[in-house]
């Protein structure tokens, strides 16, 4: 009689390491992502709420306009880039 493995039957072997490091990859990838899509939905909604109370493109740290051109590459930005570089620092 065959044993489980000659007849083609693998449900008994473990999962080949390199498998495992792919599935391991795959969830932190996944996990990754739905953080960086939460954050960007937070973003999404602060700027909606500002634009609601008529503070949008008002930089929170200094309170001078932001330029168009940088809301119009970051619709969510919440400083202008003298204010963005020196919080960064």
């Amino acid at each position: 009689m065959d044993t489980p493995a000659a007849a083609g039957d693998l449900s008994s072997h473990r999962t080949h390491v390199a498998d495992q490091g792919t599935e391991n990859y795959q969830r932190e990838f996944a996990s990754q992502l739905k953080s960086i899509e939460s954050s960007s939905l937070r973003e999404i909604d602060d700027a909606l709420a500002r634009i609601a109370n008529g503070t949008y493109g008002i930089c929170e740290s200094c309170g001078e306009p932001i330029p168009l051109a940088r809301l119009e590459v970051i619709p969510y930005a919440r400083r202008c880039m003298k204010c963005q570089k020196e919080k960064k620092v």
